[in-house]
């Protein structure tokens, strides 16, 4: 497996970590969930935490579920408890009965080609009864993204196509609703609180 990011085979998800807080969250989860054989293209996708971190969450997520907005929360908890043992990649998976659902998946990858994915991602989330159109053009300019250039991203066929890849992967995986994650290869469903990981 590479160490700065790609694909991630089943293997590299099965290793033991190294560290003591990466062997709690390794025990919690490898002992609840069936482990299988997967291949996760991780390398464009947004990401935080240490990137060799002997636990890597993959999450395919919608901005408008509210399952998912509490998971968020979970997850940010997660990796702000463990920052040597956790790495958070993040998957769009817009639910098609959704709406704005798409849109709000776009805007935050067009906050990801300035460098502000996560400011986004968690404005859209604590947002996301407001999802609009006008409501994302505001967002980015609170984060300081040009209005303009904003508006002219979200309608470019690149981000139409880093999308359709995030939810062609997800079919690939058998994923049905979200959020749905991969702990180290690990599949779980839902949303559950911190408790329930720790």
């Amino acid at each position: 497996a590479k160490a700065e990011g790609g694909k991630m085979p089943a293997d590299r998800y099965g290793k033991k970590p190294a560290d003591r807080h990466g062997k709690e969250l390794d025990k919690k989860f490898a002992g609840k969930y069936e482990k299988k054989s997967l291949d996760i293209e991780i390398a464009d996708s947004p990401q935080k935490g240490r990137r060799n971190a002997p636990i890597t969450i993959v999450v395919f997520t919608d901005f408008k579920c509210i399952h998912c907005s509490d998971w968020a929360k979970t997850l940010d908890a997660i990796v702000r408890e463990f920052p040597n043992d956790v790495r958070l990649v993040f998957k769009n998976f817009p639910l098609p009965f959704s709406a704005h659902s798409e849109l709000a998946a776009k805007a935050g990858l067009a906050a990801n080609a300035k460098g502000k994915f996560w400011e986004m991602h968690d404005l859209l989330f604590k947002n996301r009864e407001a999802l609009e159109r006008k409501n994302l053009i505001a967002y980015a300019h609170n984060l300081g993204i040009n209005a303009t250039e904003f508006q002219e991203y979200l309608g470019k066929k690149e981000l139409t196509d880093i999308l359709e890849k995030d939810k062609s992967e997800a079919r690939q995986l058998g994923v049905v609703g979200a959020p749905t994650s991969f702990v180290n290869g690990i599949r779980l469903t839902g949303s559950k609180p911190v408790s329930y990981v720790r």
